[in-house]
Formats: structure tokens, C-alpha cells, sequence
């Protein structure tokens, strides 16, 4: 800080210090599978997360700052401890991710380095911004003096964020968080609302003996599935007429299995709350076995449902198109599938608009769409939109910090995506990912690898870093200001 202005020159020249070790301590974090599991042996959720959290608790205090385990909830890593009287600001990360899935070119445990890019499950959505959060706090710290800084700034890391965010439920009956919030798990310049979701579990039973053997889609409910498989019964003359249909079909392969025929389906891995560009490996199955017409009556049917619902992802096909003037159009998708027993239960996640129906309405219209085919229904979870004014001091004060950083015009924005700033008290969303995100795109799979909850997910290095930069100045000039206060 010279002359009471932010020197980005000279934070960005910490930042290049520092790469390797960033590289090196990114690396850790990426190499453990921290899928959340809560019903798991070990608890909370499952033994990958508990490394994950302890790994970056231990990290935390080796650069000498404070940790907390919240039960393996959460863990927290703080600039000062937490008992001193001081105003406290929550950086929010999480720890956990979606599973890897298939069609990865590099291990998805293993940080790979492809030109600029960083390539592993979890790199961009959460464990870069976490890493990056960590060294956020460290220029803090090793410039506390310099800087005056009055606050007390605390790395939050859950357990549970792509799995319902139990984990923040958790946290939030028990613990007591600070009294301003930045999640970092979004995009500059700053999220100030976010839609309703909706969690489905659909359920069709199907006749004893009928053809459907096996049924698995899906790995996240999420997330758009890039893989829909089904064991179908042999009977004579299917596996030919299967071959011969799915012949004109790219995303098709027909199979002879040890006990039946496998029908596999491929599609284009997308987050639900940003889908354009996804193609669902359900509505491809759906979609190719109706057309083959080899199925029994009942079976038809579900494919007829699986075809309706997926058609879309703005709920046209489903009956639950809607939209509002503040955060846009329903987006969702029919996303897991799994047969257990004679029964064939599907999960759905819906986004609804913050000033829509909402998420009553939008269930009973599913609900009526489901009867048509015979299939129940349940609401697993409705959680409610979350919205702050623009007008609001804390996004005002945030925005106009990020504005003269930076030299960006842009206004803050809504969300589809779901974020821990939902259940926070006076929270926003804020990065890391620029406001031109890069991501790494294979010149054969264009579009169908590199983001979030995609094979071959990656980061941008030198992006990372201008969001380190960025992170550290708007803190640095918050630390100065009134407006970013306590409700």
C-alpha cells in the first residue's frame, strides 16, 4: 500500500515468486479423490474428503496461521485466532468434487501441466480457488504491518459443497460465521443472486422379468451425464436389430455382454446450472431405443418419460418452463439413473428463476408430468433462491473495489449455479474464475472437455494467479473501508 493506494505491481511480483510452490501445493490437494460420501464407513463424508481437510489444515498451519477442524465439516485456516476481538471476513471454498466419470485424456488425480493449462478433477471448481485462497492469506500475512489491516480473514473449506452442502448445514447449527462473506467458487465480478434448486427422485417399477437388466446413468446429480448404459434381455433377432439401427448413430455402440446386451449411449458433460452446449446421454439412449421399437410396453414408456423430460433443458419438455426479468429461464435435466431391484429410480435437478413459480409449483407440475407415464415422484430438496439488492452497501462496496482494481465496467450478476453464498449471512459470490474464463480444449473434443464437472477439467495458470491478485487488493482495500459491514 503506498499512499493509501493498492502497488498491484508489486503483489503481482509475490504471486510470481511463489508459482512453484502454488504448483507444488496444488498438486497435493489434486491428488486425493475427495468425493464426498456421506453415507460412506467413515463420517462425515467418506475418507477422501477427511484427507483433503486435513491436508490443507496441516498446510495451513506449516505457513504459521490458525486451524480449525469443524468436525470434518468444515476446516477453517485463519490470518489471526479466532477468540480476538476483531471483525472477521470468511473467504468460502470447498474441498470436495464431483466424480471423475469417464473420457479423461490425463489422470484425473494426477495435476497435469498442458501449456498454460492445469489439468485434474477439481482444478477449477474448488481446489485451484482454495490453493489460491491460501496464498491469498499468506500476502496477508507476510504484509499485515504494512497494510495496517484491522480484520481478521478466515479460509473456510467444506466437505460436502457438490453433495447438497450438508456440510454448510452442518456449520450453520453449530458454528457461528463471520460477519461478511466472499465465496470464492463463482466468477468476477460479483454473484448477487442465485437460483431456487429443485432436487427430483422419480421412480418407475417395472414388470418381473421384463427386458430391462441393469440401468445406470449419471455420476452427479449436477451434471449433465456424458454416459447413459442399459443391459437389455437377449432374445433372438434384438442384438441384430439393435447393431443394424445403431449403426447410423455416433453416439451409440451396441454390445454383446456375459448376460445380456449393452446399449451405450454418449453425450457432452455440462453443469446443469450451465448447460449450453450439453448433450445428455440419457435423451441419446432415450431417444435411439424408441426409435428401434424392441422394447415391451412398460419399458417404452420410461423411455417415452426419459425422451419428454430431457428433450430440453429449459423445462419446456417437462412442463415447467419459466423465467424472470433478474435471473433468466428454468434450466434442468433429468441427470442419474440407477435400476435397483425392479425398479428404475431417476434423479432430476432443476434451477428456477429467483422470481418465478417456485420450487411448489414447479414440483407439482413434474409431479402431473411423471403421472402421465406412470412414474412417482418425490421433492428431495427445494432450496429457496437467494438474492441481494445491487443497491445493497456490501455489494456496492465489493463491486466498486473489483471496478477500480481492475478498470472493469461490468455489474454484478445472477446465477444458476448454487453457492455456499446462499445459505451465508451477507454473502457474495466473488472469483476466482476471470470474467474471460480460458479452459483447455482439445482440438478433437472441442466443447466436450476442460470446464467444471467435465473429463480433463483444467485452469488456466496465469488466470489463477490474476485471481490471487485480484483477491488480495480487494481485501486489502476492504480492510480501509466502512461499507463492507456486519448485518
Amino acid at each position: 500500500m503506498k499512499d493509501g493506494k493498492i502497488n498491484i505491481s508489486e503483489i503481482e511480483d509475490w504471486v510470481r515468486k511463489h508459482e512453484a510452490e502454488l504448483l507444488d501445493d496444488l498438486a497435493m490437494l489434486v491428488s486425493i479423490r475427495s468425493v464426498s460420501e456421506p453415507d460412506a464407513a467413515v463420517k462425515p463424508y467418506g475418507m477422501g474428503c477427511r484427507e483433503a481437510l486435513k491436508a490443507m489444515l496441516e498446510l495451513g498451519e506449516k505457513y504459521g496461521f490458525y486451524s480449525q477442524n469443524y468436525d470434518y465439516h468444515f476446516g477453517s485456516i485463519a490470518l489471526r485466532p479466532e477468540q480476538e476481538p476483531v471483525k472477521k471476513v470468511g473467504i468460502w471454498t470447498h474441498l470436495d468434487v464431483v466424480e471423475e466419470g469417464g473420457g479423461w485424456t490425463w489422470p484425473p488425480y494426477q495435476m497435469t501441466r498442458v501449456e498454460e493449462y492445469l489439468i485434474g478433477r477439481g482444478i477449477q471448481d474448488n481446489k485451484g480457488p482454495v490453493m489460491g485462497a491460501l496464498y491469498v492469506l499468506r500476502y496477508l500475512k507476510e504484509n499485515a504491518k504494512s497494510l495496517g489491516l484491522r480484520n481478521n480473514y478466515l479460509l473456510y473449506m467444506g466437505c460436502s459443497e457438490e453433495n447438497g452442502m450438508q456440510d454448510m448445514d452442518y456449520f450453520i447449527s453449530h458454528y457461528q460465521p463471520p460477519g461478511f462473506n466472499l465465496v470464492a467458487d463463482c466468477a468476477f465480478p460479483l454473484g448477487h443472486g442465485e437460483k431456487g434448486h429443485l432436487n427430483i427422485l422419480f421412480y418407475k417399477t417395472l414388470p418381473q422379468g421384463g427386458d430391462v437388466l441393469e440401468f445406470t446413468a449419471g455420476s452427479s446429480i449436477n451434471s449433465i451425464p456424458s454416459e447413459a448404459r442399459i443391459l437389455l434381455k437377449e432374445v433372438p433377432g434384438r442384438y441384430e436389430a439393435l447393431a443394424e439401427a445403431a449403426a447410423s448413430e455416433s453416439r451409440i455402440v451396441v454390445s454383446e455382454a456375459e448376460n445380456g446386451i449393452a446399449v451405450k449411449a454418449s453425450g457432452r458433460a455440462k453443469h446443469v446450472g450451465f448447460p449450453e452446449g450439453s448433450i445428455n446421454a440419457l435423451y441419446v439412449l432415450s431417444k435411439f431405443l424408441m426409435k428401434a421399437d424392441i422394447l415391451a410396453e412398460e419399458e417404452t414408456v420410461l423411455m417415452e418419460f426419459l425422451n419428454k423430460i430431457n428433450a430440453d433443458v429449459q423445462g419446456h419438455g417437462a412442463g415447467v418452463a419459466d423465467e424472470d426479468p433478474i435471473s433468466g429461464c428454468v434450466y434442468g435435466a433429468l441427470t442419474v439413473v440407477r435400476k435397483v431391484d425392479d425398479q428404475i429410480q431417476m434423479h432430476a435437478d432443476y434451477r428456477y428463476p429467483i422470481f418465478g413459480s417456485g420450487g411448489l409449483v414447479m414440483g407439482e407440475k413434474l409431479k402431473k408430468t411423471a403421472a402421465a407415464f406412470g412414474c412417482g415422484m418425490e421433492i428431495e430438496k427445494d432450496s429457496p433462491p437467494y438474492y441481494r439488492k445491487k443497491e445493497d452497501p456490501n455489494v456496492q462496496a465489493v463491486m466498486k473495489t473489483y471496478q477500480r482494481i481492475t478498470g472493469s465496467i461490468s455489474e454484478p450478476f445472477t446465477i444458476s449455479g448454487g453457492t455456499y453464498a446462499r445459505k451465508l449471512p451477507n454473502a457474495v459470490s466473488y472469483g476466482m474464475s476471470l470474467e474471460t474464463k480460458k479452459i483447455y480444449q482439445d482440438p478433437e473434443r472441442m466443447g466436450e472437455s476442460g470446464d467444471c464437472h467435465q473429463p480433463d477439467e483444467s485452469q488456466h495458470l496465469e488466470q489463477l494467479k490474476e485471481g490471487i491478485v485480484i483477491y488480495i487488493a480487494t481485501l486489502a482495500a476492504l480492510d480501509k473501508m466502512e461499507e463492507a459491514s456486519d448485518e
